[in-house]
């Protein structure tokens, strides 16, 4: 019995990490209706070549793709502009949605390392090593074009269980992260997955809940952006 849910566990893990990482094709039909001008959004016709530019060298992880944002929208918080937007790589002949409601943050005030963080799923003791090794495997982060290697933190296996850190600058992420970044982390109410480098960072829900009404999963994602973004220049 134990052998069956632990199967059962991996497969679980894999189709989750699988749509997170894999590339899907984007649907035809319109996604779920979502007022962005009821909640405070507005459109962007053309994005700022910064926040292309910024946002596509921090997943642009792999040779050969070719990664455009798609729906972008906007809001302002506290003086400064979050945007709101779907990633999707165009180089086959089918463009295929790689992340959908990211949102992303760029300013002059922050000043941060080169960092990927995602949160783990719920599995522990051996299931939760064999599920850390799938997930290494199928994210195929060996072969990144960013020189982001996994960094682990052993002295403190609670924490360690519940995220995957991916850097370019071990000492300094870990000295880093170990301030008010671990207390967020440690908050999070969902699974997230966040990327930083120098003025920008992104954050997007793992494998959100899809019975949560898409306008609760935004404002919820938009909502943890401008906690980090406060957090971040404390």
């Amino acid at each position: 019995m134990e052998i069956f849910w632990g199967i059962l566990l991996i497969v679980s893990v894999g189709i989750a990490i699988a749509y997170r990482y894999y590339p899907r094709r984007k649907k035809t039909a319109k996604p779920e209706y979502v007022g962005m001008q009821e909640m405070g959004f507005s459109e962007v016709g053309l994005p700022d070549a910064t926040l292309r530019r910024n946002v596509i060298q921090l997943h642009h992880k792999y040779e050969g793709q070719k990664l455009t944002l798609q729906d972008i929208f906007r809001i302002d918080h506290e003086g400064l502009p979050f945007y709101l937007f779907d990633i999707q790589d165009e180089a086959g002949k089918v463009p295929v949605l790689i992340t959908q409601d990211m949102v992303a943050l760029i300013s002059p005030r922050l000043n941060l390392p080169r960092l990927v963080v995602i949160s783990r799923p719920n599995a522990s003791g051996g299931l939760g090593a064999v599920a850390d090794r799938f997930m290494l495997s199928i994210a195929d982060w060996e072969k990144n074009e960013q020189g982001l290697k996994f960094v682990s933190f052993e002295e403190d296996p609670d924490f360690n269980r519940r995220f995957l850190f991916f850097t370019t600058e071990p000492e300094r992420v870990k000295e880093f992260i170990m301030g008010n970044l671990r207390q967020f982390l440690e908050n999070l109410p969902q699974r997230f997955s966040i990327d930083l480098f120098a003025d920008t960072f992104t954050i997007v829900q793992n494998s959100p809940d899809r019975s949560v009404p898409r306008k609760e999963r935004i404002l919820l994602t938009l909502s943890k952006a401008v906690e980090l973004n406060r957090l971040l220049q404390d």
